[in-house]
């Protein structure tokens, strides 16, 4: 793949080389910049291949697609991890959210680790608040992963109240995800602007909204069109509240733009990419990154269709639509992944530029904010990558070895008891409310 230009992009990252441009170059980016950049990303059928296709067919050793190796964010680790990692875990542990085998494998997924990859250059404090946050979608997915919908929507209505009203005491009996949203928000608002705080209220209420929709395709075991799960997946995988602890000091008009009110909405229910008002253009930036989170599924598939909980998986919606085969599916996410990288650092590359050409005055100030910003949405699919195989999340003891060969061997299906859960609610805790089970990985 042939890397972009990344004069602007190499400003809000060290590790990015400064390219010069050449005059005809300067003159079609002006040109560019008075256009409105369309990507288009609508679902097309695998390209046709001369091996013979078994729809649905999942070889015994699966190919993971290497789609960050020309990424130009390289890894990096915030310096203050272990510390703040250790005080989210000591602070998420004294809740109890689960039995001692469950916390086991809740450590072996070392979420502190992916937030000091996510956030490199924050503060300590600020850090601790990405554990946190980090550690809360844990558990709220734990707790809403065995719900029926109706339970869902109780358990993220206290989620939301505790967001709310983080001042509130919270009512006696009540599940502990309430304490623990409230805690986290307390902290988190000590070390954050009013205008980040706003943002990530928004993205949030809409993750645990998509976390409804998901419990409803559950409950009927809907598989998704490739549509309709990219535009649930931009909110369900998280990624845009993920983004508050790098932008915690954030405070400039754009993040007002950031709010994704009606633009990005009509935006989000569109599958081609029309960058051109302001807000379009920052939404062109989050939700590039926020769909490229797709090819995660890839990493999780086979966990998934051991445990027979691969309905809303990328892979399987691919194979079930357009009658392909694994290989089919895989390859169609690393095209996908190739077009949203190109969208992201071409739109990242002309920004300034693009905002002026749309009236939004772009102060040196202005212009410095817009550089953290992107590094911050730039950082994250460089960590995600790394965590996945430095964690014994999805690969166990083997994830160094799986990020060489880029395989894996195919998990047998096994039969799990979802009723025997491994996770143990809070003491208060409702009957009809348990975490689901975690497989502990070798």
């Amino acid at each position: 793949m042939v890397r972009p230009n990344l004069t602007y992009i190499a400003a809000t990252t060290p590790s990015a080389p400064a390219t010069k441009k050449s005059n005809s170059s300067l003159k079609s980016s002006r040109r560019s910049a008075n256009k409105t950049t369309r990507t288009a990303v609508s679902p097309s059928k695998p390209k046709p291949v001369s091996r013979t296709i078994i729809p649905g067919f999942v070889p015994d050793m699966l190919y993971l697609p290497r789609t960050v190796d020309a990424w130009p964010w390289q890894r990096t680790v915030n310096p203050a991890c272990d510390e703040a990692r250790r005080e989210s875990n000591e602070w998420f542990y004294a809740f109890h959210p689960f039995s001692p085998e469950a916390l086991r494998a809740f450590d072996k997924c070392d979420l502190g680790l992916l937030a000091a990859l996510a956030y490199p250059t924050i503060s300590k404090e600020q850090l601790r608040s990405g554990c946190d946050l980090m550690n809360l979608f844990f558990v709220v997915d734990e707790y809403t992963d065995l719900q029926s919908g109706d339970s869902v929507r109780e358990t993220i209505d206290i989620v939301r109240d505790a967001l709310a009203h983080p001042e509130k005491p919270r009512p006696e009996g009540e599940i502990l995800l309430g304490q623990v949203v409230k805690e986290f928000w307390q902290r988190a608002i000590r070390n954050s602007t009013p205008a980040a705080q706003k943002h990530f209220l928004s993205a949030f209420r809409d993750h645990l909204a998509s976390i409804i929709v998901q419990a409803g395709d559950r409950d009927r075991r809907y598989i998704r069109t490739v549509n309709e799960y990219i535009h649930m997946r931009r909110d369900n995988i998280g990624i845009r509240p993920s983004f508050f602890p790098g932008s915690m000091n954030l405070d400039i008009p754009m993040m007002g733009l950031l709010s994704l009110s009606i633009m990005l909405r009509i935006w989000s229910r569109s599958t081609t990419y029309v960058f051109r008002e302001p807000s379009a253009l920052l939404a062109g930036l989050v939700y590039s990154i926020a769909d490229s989170f797709v090819s995660q599924d890839v990493a999780s598939y086979n966990k998934e269709q051991a445990s027979d909980d691969a309905d809303c998986n990328i892979v399987t919606i691919l194979m079930h639509q357009f009658q392909t085969d694994y290989t089919g599916a895989v390859e169609w996410v690393a095209r996908h992944h190739a077009e949203l990288e190109r969208a992201f650092l071409s739109l990242a590359q002309e920004l300034p530029v693009r905002l002026r050409r749309s009236g939004v005055v772009v102060t040196p100030y202005v212009q410095d904010q817009l550089s953290q910003f992107v590094r911050v949405l730039g950082n994250w699919p460089r960590a995600n990558d790394a965590w996945t195989f430095e964690s014994y999340r999805y690969f166990g003891s083997k994830g160094a070895e799986v990020q060489q060969t880029r395989v894996v061997k195919r998990t047998p299906k096994k039969i799990v008891d979802k009723n025997a859960a491994a996770a143990v609610p809070h003491p208060n805790a409702p009957v009809n409310v348990a975490a689901s089970a975690i497989v502990a990985v070798n």
